[in-house]
């Protein structure tokens, strides 16, 4: 999980994807991306912390490593920053309209989440670089069933992050 460029001091941060659905009840199932974003105001490890803290929790590195989440949020609070050597926070966000406009307003400044439903032909479109999915799908976001990041636009379309994950989901 990529954080945008400058928000760790001015290199980009690489995130541990794992630990918003490790650390959160009920794991993936049933979550929902206001989830996450509440959970990166408190504070999220860079990838690199985010595996030394589950290797240091041994066998049982399926539940969530509490302890060096809590000082990170710790250490953030106490200087009042926003990033520190082992992870940071978001300060805010936002929902923007669903309008193609209001997308690429926000794309100047940042990546972009976005909710989508897609049909079960999705899977046959994961890894495929360069392809457009135009399978079925539903423009009601409560039908969402993913989450992509969107990086960039051409004129014909959206360029969506690869994700790093063999889950296609």
């Amino acid at each position: 999980m990529p954080s945008s460029p400058g928000s760790a001091g001015g290199a980009r941060a690489l995130l541990g994807p794992e630990q918003v659905v490790q650390c959160k009840p009920g794991g993936c199932a049933g979550g929902w991306v206001g989830d996450t974003y509440i959970q990166a105001m408190r504070g999220l490890l860079y990838q690199e912390e985010w595996a030394k803290a589950v290797a240091a929790a041994g066998p049982d590195a399926s539940t969530c490593p509490k302890a060096p989440l809590d000082k990170l949020a710790s250490d953030l609070d106490s200087a009042n920053i926003t990033y520190s050597p082992t992870g940071l926070r978001i300060q805010a966000w936002e929902t923007i309209p669903p309008s193609e406009f209001a997308l690429i307003q926000a794309l100047a400044n940042q990546p972009v989440v976005a909710l989508l439903h897609a049909g079960e032909d999705w899977s046959l479109y994961f890894g495929q670089r360069g392809r457009v999915y135009d399978g079925n799908c539903s423009s009601d976001p409560m039908k969402s069933t993913h989450a992509v990041v969107i990086v960039g636009y051409t004129p014909d379309t959206f360029i969506i992050r690869p994700q790093t994950s063999a889950d296609p989901s």
